[in-house]
Formats: C-alpha cells, sequence, structure tokens
C-alpha cells in the first residue's frame, strides 16, 4: 500500500475519532428514555421508549450502512443470545405457551437493545455520551418524583415515584445512576463540567429517600462505600468526602421525611433478621416448589406469576432474579444466566482504572438490588450489560489503536 493511502486512512480515523454518529444521540436518548418509560404511553405504540428504540434502531442500521460499517459480536454477547435461545426452548414446555411466547420477544426486542449500544459505542467517548443519557433521564424521574410529594401524589401511602413507576425499581435505578454520574464527574475535562456531573448525585439521593424503598436504600450505602473507595484509590485527599457527603445528605433527607417513612426505614433490620423480607420469602418457597416439579427446563419463561397463583391465591412475580431464573428456565437456564454474569464480572476486571470502577460498582449493586426484584427482563439490566460490553470493545479498540504503526500522528494524538 502506498504512502498516500496510510496518509488517506489515517485521515479518515483522525476525522472519526473527533466525530460523533449522528445515531449515536438517538441511542442517548433511548437511554434517557429507559428510566421514564412509563411515564407516557402512546396509543398503538406503548412505551415512549419503544418509539424512541424504533428511530434508535433505524438510525444505527443507516450509520452502519452508510458509514461505520456492522460490528463483529464480543464473546460478552454469546451468553446473552444462549440464554434467550434457551428462553424460547421453554416455550415448548411451558405451563403457559402464550404467556412464554410474549416473554420471548421480549427478550428478542432486549437483544437487539445489545446491539444498538454495541454499534454505538466505539470509544469511550461514545460511552459518556450514553451514560449521559441514562443518568438525565434518572435525573427527570426525580423532578417527577418531587413533583408528586409536593402534590401528595402517592403510589403507596407516603411512597412517591415519577414517571409512572414502582418506588422498589426507580429507587434501585437511581441507585445505578451514581457510579454512573461520578464516572461523569471524574472523567470531566473541564471544571463546569465536574460541577455539572456532581449535581445528579445528591439529586439521586433525595429521589431514594422520597421512594422509600428498603432495598433501594441498603444498594445506596453499598454504592457510597464503592464510590469512596473508588475516590480513595484516584485521590489522597479528602478520602472519604463522598461518603461523608452521602451520609449527610441521606440523614438530612430522613430527618425531614415523615414519621411512616422513618418507621419503614428503621424496620429494614428487623426485617432481615426475621427473614420476612417484605413477606417476599412467602414467595420464594413458592418458587422452590416450581422449581422442584421441573428442576432441568424450569415451567416456562414469564409464567411465574401464572403458575404461582394455586400456591399464593393470587399471581405475584417472583421479587427476585435469581428465583426467578432458576424457577423459569430451570438449572440448565440459570448456568446461563450465571455464565452471563460471571463473565461480565471478569470483563469489568480488565478494563481501565476509571472503567473498572464504574461497572464493577454498578454490577455489585445490581446484583444485591434484584434480590428483591425481578428484573432479568428489563431494559435497564440489559442495558447495563450490553453497556458493559460495550466499555470492553471500545478499551480493546483504544489499546490496538495505540499500538497500530500505520497510523503514528493519531497514537500520538491519543
Amino acid at each position: 500500500m502506498s504512502s498516500a493511502s496510510y496518509s488517506s486512512a489515517g485521515w479518515y480515523e483522525q476525522v472519526r475519532a473527533h466525530t460523533l454518529p449522528p445515531s449515536l444521540f438517538f441511542v442517548a436518548a433511548l437511554m434517557a428514555s429507559i428510566p421514564l418509560e412509563n411515564s407516557t404511553v402512546l396509543p398503538a405504540v406503548g412505551s415512549i421508549s419503544r418509539l424512541v428504540g424504533a428511530l434508535a434502531a433505524g438510525a444505527v442500521i443507516i450509520d452502519a450502512a452508510i458509514a461505520l460499517g456492522f460490528r463483529r459480536p464480543h464473546p460478552g454477547h454469546v451468553p446473552l443470545a444462549l440464554f434467550v435461545v434457551w428462553n424460547a426452548w421453554t416455550c415448548f414446555w411451558s405451563v403457559n405457551p402464550a404467556v412464554s411466547a410474549g416473554r420471548f420477544t421480549t427478550y428478542v426486542q432486549l437483544l437487539l437493545l445489545v446491539w444498538l449500544i454495541w454499534q454505538s459505542v466505539r470509544d469511550l467517548r461514545h460511552l459518556r455520551v450514553l451514560l449521559m443519557g441514562f443518568v438525565l433521564g434518572s435525573c427527570s424521574a426525580v423532578v417527577f418524583t418531587v413533583i408528586n410529594s409536593r402534590n401528595l401524589e402517592a403510589v403507596d401511602l407516603f411512597r412517591y415515584a415519577g414517571a409512572g413507576a414502582d418506588p422498589n425499581e426507580l429507587g434501585l435505578t437511581l441507585v445505578l445512576s451514581l457510579p454512573m454520574a461520578y464516572y461523569l464527574f471524574t472523567t470531566a475535562r473541564t471544571w463546569r463540567g465536574r460541577i455539572f456531573w456532581l449535581l445528579p448525585i445528591p439529586l439521586c439521593l433525595i429521589g431514594v429517600v422520597l421512594t422509600v424503598s428498603r432495598g433501594a436504600f441498603i444498594s445506596t450505602a453499598i454504592a457510597l462505600l464503592c464510590i469512596s473507595l473508588w475516590h480513595v484509590t484516584s485521590s489522597p485527599r479528602m478520602r472519604f468526602a463522598p461518603l461523608i457527603a452521602g451520609i449527610l445528605l441521606l440523614v438530612v433527607g430522613l430527618a425531614s421525611a415523615p414519621d411512616a417513612n422513618l418507621k419503614r426505614y428503621a424496620s429494614i433490620r428487623d426485617e432481615l433478621f426475621t427473614g420476612r423480607v417484605g413477606n417476599r420469602t412467602k414467595i420464594w418457597r413458592a418458587g422452590m416448589e416450581l422449581f422442584r416439579q421441573r428442576p432441568l427446563t424450569g415451567i416456562g419463561t414469564g409464567t411465574f406469576a401464572y403458575a404461582s397463583e394455586p400456591l399464593l391465591g393470587k399471581d405475584l412475580v417472583a421479587h427476585n432474579v435469581y428465583v426467578s431464573v432458576l424457577t423459569e428456565t430451570g438449572i440448565i437456564g440459570f448456568l446461563i444466566f450465571s455464565l452471563a454474569l460471571g463473565m461480565f464480572f471478569i470483563t469489568a476486571v480488565h478494563l481501565g482504572f476509571s472503567e473498572r470502577f464504574l461497572w464493577l460498582t454498578v454490577m455489585v449493586i445490581w446484583c444485591i438490588g434484584v434480590m428483591s426484584l425481578t428484573w432479568e427482563y428489563k431494559k435497564i439490566t440489559w442495558s447495563v450489560f450490553a453497556l458493559l460490553i460495550a466499555t470492553a470493545g471500545a478499551t480493546e479498540t483504544a489499546r490496538s489503536r495505540r499500538s497500530n504503526p500505520l497510523f503514528p500522528k493519531y497514537r500520538q494524538a491519543g
């Protein structure tokens, strides 16, 4: 190849390195809509995230076909694809094939979401844009929650959640936004950017207090500890500032909360020691009874509520991802899902410093928070998995570019 060709290729790489593809902003809008997906339901379309997702899919396909090209899958995509395939197989022996077929359709859409994020995040700047969208969407959900609390529009007596969300789910969503906002804070290039991305942290803490979610409260404590460890490792000054500031904000929020809220938070110790966990242990025992009926293959994806109704007197979801996956997809599905989680943790360990702390913190929060939520088929779960895999791909691309002798100018600028 001639030197002119090398120069042309290097110029193209530098142009791509300093511009953002248009489709990225559509995917960022999709990320922002996930915390708000229940806020607006459109006729014949559904949630607002579904409409934004369709627009993002079209934009990504056009961008890939015209300029960017289609990327090869990452090894982290394999267990997710296997999990979707296994959920499809469970439809053949499901206790309710119609429900299982609907859940399988949801998983196919989630796999498409993973592909959209993978196509969009080609370097760490793209990752920041998508994280910005998610954090801003969470902040919007907090604003709606504060408005509801001011209008005394409680979801359940004294619990508040904006954007049509469940308080427990919104609480964990806001906790997951904490390390993302801190990552944006630490990687911002200007002091204005640092101040701006520091503001979502107290805002999300306010939202957690308003949801009065005990699971989210525990996850918040873990998040603050992880962020403090992150801060200690990166900056020796003011080592425990994030932890102290977070505790002070929580104390102020709890001090201004009604007595009913304080009683609910005070019951965390009793719930843990007695094993009631909000009466969820009864549901989990029913799940184990269903698991014993079909331990290897499961009762069929999405059928926990239907199958547990004779045991519980009403249809209830598992309120635990691990029980739900084990019951519905059996040991085989549970092993595939566990393989995916293990690969994600291993992938996170091999990332750069800030990205490693970001995704290890997010994964720890997720793994603990979903012990009381049925989140294996939620967009936020698959978005977290997809963003982690995309971060690994972007990191590998950056390393290969720095070691590529064909682009010396690009390597020096990097």
